[in-house]
This record gives C-alpha cells, structure tokens and sequence, in this order.
C-alpha cells in the first residue's frame, strides 16, 4: 500500500527528525507506528545517518503490529526486520535493519552486549512502560541505552496515574535537565505530601503547568479529535445489584477483613488487600491465600449474557481483569481469550479471526489487547466486566475499536456492581483523566503558537 501521510504526520516526522531524543504523545489511531518507521527508514537508507534501529513494545504490539505495519507500506516493505522472541530469541540474529522485542527481553539482551551495542536508534513504544525509574526494567534499559543518540517514546497517554508518571520517561530524553537528576528532586518540587501517614504525594497548585513548559520543546502532541474523523463513543453502565445475602457477606468483609465462602476462610491482611478482595466479591469469586479462586455469585456473567441476547448481531471484546474470570467466561461462552496464558500465534490467530468478522465474542486482559492493537474492523461494541484503576488500559483497550477506520459508533459498556467498591473505582478514573488531559490540551497550545 503507498503511504501519502497527512500534514499532521508530515509535521511528527519533521519533529523527530529535528529532535534526536523527543517523545510523540499522539493518540491512538493517529499513525504513531507509520511515522517512526517512515523516519527509520529515511535514517537507514536514504541519509545512511543510522545503521541498526531497536524498537521495544508490549509483546503482542512488538510481534503483531510493528511487523504488520513494516509489511503494510509500499516504501517500508523493503525494511528487513527480526523479532527477538521465542524461537528468534538468538545471539546469532539475522543482519536486518529493524530488531523488534518486548520489554520482558530486556534482562537476557544485557547480557548480550554484542547485540545491543550495535543498535544506534531506540525506540520504546507505550513509554509508559518505562515510568518506574526503581523497576529492573527501567535500570536494564538506561545501563544499555542511556547513551544512545536517538531515543523515541510513543504513548498517548503519557501520565496515565497522574504527573509523577512523567519523570521517570521525561529523564530517558535530557538524563534530568528538564525535570531533575533525581525523582526525589522532581516529587519535591512539584508535590505535596499528605494522607494516611503522609505516604500520598499531590501536585501543587500550577505544578501541571510547569511540568508541562518544561517538557513542551521535545515531546509533540496531537489528539485524535482535531486530525480524524472517528465516530463517537458512547458509554454506558449496567447496573446490577447484587442480592441482599451477597451485599450481608460483603459488607462483613468489608468491616471485619474476613470472609467464608463455601466453608474456606478468606483473610485480608491490610487495606491494600482489602481492597482487590472486595473487588474480586463484585465479580463473583475471591481468591484465597493459596490462590485458589472460590465461587461467590455469578451477577456480572449474568448481565454479560443478557447483554449479549440484547444485541444478537453485535460483536463483543470483552475486558476482564481477573485471570479466574477470564477462563471463566471462555469456557461459559466457547469463546476464545487472549491473556497471559495465550501465545503469541494464537493471539494472532484470534486477532485475524476477530478483524475478518469470524468471532462474536472475544475475551481479553486489558493489558494484553491494550497496546496497539488494531481491531476496528471486528465489531464496535466493548464490554467492562468491571471498572478498572488503571487509566491507561481503560483508554487504550477502548481505542483498539475506537480509532481510524472504523465505521460505526463504538459502545462502551461497563458492568457496575451497585453500593460497591465498583462505584469507587470508576470515580478514581475519572480523576486521573482530568489530569492527563490538562497536561496534553497545554502542550498542543503550546505548539499551536510556535507554529
């Protein structure tokens, strides 16, 4: 296919060209992938400025759409690349232009210092994923790349649990001349502590705003809204009220950290481990402490199934959080499911069944389908078998149908389990986009007047 980009996407790529180490915040479905591999390509073979690029992805992003897409295009075809999992997982990889791998690769590529020197262009697609400057993952990156010359992020949600998520990327492009040498520095700067024992940290009065003027000349944002025309998104929440036995067990727990399901004791041991229990009660079954899941209800399978009989001709991607519930639903639907359990040739196995209209239903981890995935083609309507904390893979599972080429509007349902912990959660996402979104909006005004 010949790839004629939009000014929009003129301007990223004039934008990484210009900037060796910058960030593109751009939303999902704007064409982050082609615009990365468009400049890579121009690097390799037209300027010879580079001689060997590394992109480092989510799995499924690394070894089903980054190889689609250098696949798609007339003018990327000729880019020859190797995935660096599983069986390609080898000290004796090919000579290509492009090395794909995951970012649970990282650990065994340090201790191949022969491969991961020769890359000279790094790219880590959903950065987010280097936001925890503490995790092994974060330390094994810099120690082998920190002094690389060009270093692309791409995300389209950069702060997806609030600002402090920014540092920790931020310091991947200027090594802490924008925001500080230090996340102690940045957390000192920017923020306030305060709640139980002062363990929360919140941003100060105008600490957006700053954060957002530091940052504005190397990372470029763009929201979907303004370039594409998309049709809408449509939320909607089904209500359950869970019965009047099950509500008395609930609020016991939730009062006393101790529950008994089927004659086996469940214990929550502190507020934090209360808190996933309670939610592990609204969708039907709590794990004990030998992660053995025991039934509670089956209310949420319910409603899914009545959603289903609503609407016979829909098909359905179906988000759930719960390893347990997950398998669940498989086996009480036949329907197939991509999770942690799920390997790479089945998930694209079910993708393209999912994208040629052959699946009515199909399960997901939000982690697992939340990260570039394109899945507009199979259907439009979403089901939340509950509300989740994390903005981002609420966000990024939505736009997997929810993005350019698709042709219907998109519905959104989410199962809530009424008087519930549920109703909490979804408050909690609200929040945190309100934040994202300030932050994006400053930095498109900002390059709206450089312009």
């Amino acid at each position: 296919m010949k790839y004629t980009p939009k000014k929009y996407q003129q301007d990223c790529i004039r934008f990484i060209d210009d900037n060796p180490k910058c960030a593109l915040f751009l939303d999902m479905g704007l064409g982050k992938t082609s615009v990365v591999l468009t400049h890579i390509r121009d690097m390799l073979l037209d300027s010879f400025k580079i001689k060997h690029a590394l992109i480092v992805a989510p799995l499924r992003v690394a070894t089903v759409t980054w190889p689609a897409e250098i696949e798609k295009w007339d003018h990327t075809k000729e880019l020859t690349y190797h995935v660096l999992h599983g069986k390609g997982r080898t000290t004796d990889a090919p000579a290509v232009n492009i090395t794909l791998m995951n970012y649970e690769g990282l650990p065994w590529l340090v201790r191949h210092p022969n491969l991961f020197k020769k890359f000279d262009y790094i790219v880590f697609d959903e950065s987010t994923c280097l936001k925890n400057h503490t995790s092994k993952r974060w330390k094994l990156a810099f120690s082998m790349f920190g002094v690389c010359k060009h270093v692309k992020l791409l995300t389209g949600t950069p702060i997806p649990n609030g600002l402090e998520d920014i540092w920790g990327q931020v310091f991947w492009l200027d090594h802490g001349a924008r925001l500080g040498r230090t996340k102690t520095t940045f957390m000192q700067e920017y923020f306030n502590q305060g709640g139980y024992m002062n363990y929360k940290y919140f941003p100060r009065s105008g600490s957006l705003e700053r954060v957002t003027d530091k940052i504005k000349d190397i990372a470029k944002t763009l929201k979907a809204e303004d370039y594409v025309q998309v049709p809408k998104m449509v939320f909607n929440d089904v209500v359950v009220s869970l019965p009047a036995k099950v509500m008395d067990a609930y609020r016991k727990f939730e009062k006393e950290f101790f529950i008994n399901i089927g004659g086996t004791d469940v214990v929550a041991f502190n507020i934090a481990t209360l808190g996933n229990k309670l939610r592990q009660c609204v969708q039907g079954f709590v794990y004990d402490e030998n992660g053995i899941p025991h039934h509670f209800h089956g209310c949420k399978m319910k409603a899914l199934e009545e959603l289903i009989n609503s609407y016979p001709h829909h098909s359905f991607l179906v988000a759930s959080n719960f390893v347990h519930e997950i398998e669940a639903l498989s086996s009480t639907f036949m329907a197939p499911a991509v999770y942690g359990k799920t390997n790479a040739r089945d998930s694209r196995k079910f993708i393209e069944k999912w994208n040629e209209g052959k699946l009515p239903l199909l399960i997901a981890h939000p982690q697992s389908l939340s990260h570039g995935l394109n899945l507009q083609d199979g259907g439009h309507t979403i089901v939340w078998m509950g509300p989740t904390w994390n903005l981002e893979h609420w966000q990024q599972f939505n736009a997997r149908l929810h993005r350019t080429g698709q042709s219907k509007p998109v519905i959104v349902h989410t199962i809530v389990a009424k008087d519930t912990v549920d109703v909490l959660v979804a408050s909690a996402l609200k929040s945190k986009d309100v934040a994202q979104e300030k932050l994006l909006s400053r930095l498109i005004k900002y390059q709206e007047s450089t312009q």
